[in-house]
């Protein structure tokens, strides 16, 4: 349990600071070379962080994942909208996961859901 916890801490502590590092990133007008190294250089910093530091793969991930998103609507967005719906997403989808956290190791409440799981999926 101590495992998931520290997880969804350092995905929220990451975000965070990834969030505001990705603020301030958007309210640069790259040019398209200066972006290509921007978003390889993310995307090789997170690679090479993720397995000694979740929180700061996380870091690098956020601004890469907002670009990403930015980028199918041609930078035609407002990036403190794009802000507040990562900071939305990811505080949502950490504590949807602390909850499952908890329902997987807690026996009196794990029992029911696989006998879900065993009847909709039809497990032996």
């Amino acid at each position: 349990m101590h495992s998931i916890w520290l997880k969804q801490i350092s995905r929220i502590v990451g975000t965070v600071l990834g969030v505001v590092f990705a603020w301030w990133l958007l309210q640069i007008d790259f040019n398209t070379f200066a972006f290509i190294f921007l978003m390889m250089f993310l995307a090789f910093m997170a690679e090479i962080v993720v397995m000694r530091n979740y929180a700061l793969a996380v870091f690098f991930l956020t601004p890469y994942v907002t670009y990403l998103a930015e980028a199918a609507n041609y930078g035609h967005l407002d990036a403190n909208m794009l802000i507040k719906a990562r900071l939305e997403d990811v505080v949502l989808g950490s504590i949807l996961g602390l909850l499952g956290g908890f329902v997987i190791y807690n026996l009196k409440l794990r029992m029911p859901f696989e006998k879900i799981a065993k009847t909709f999926f039809r497990i032996k």
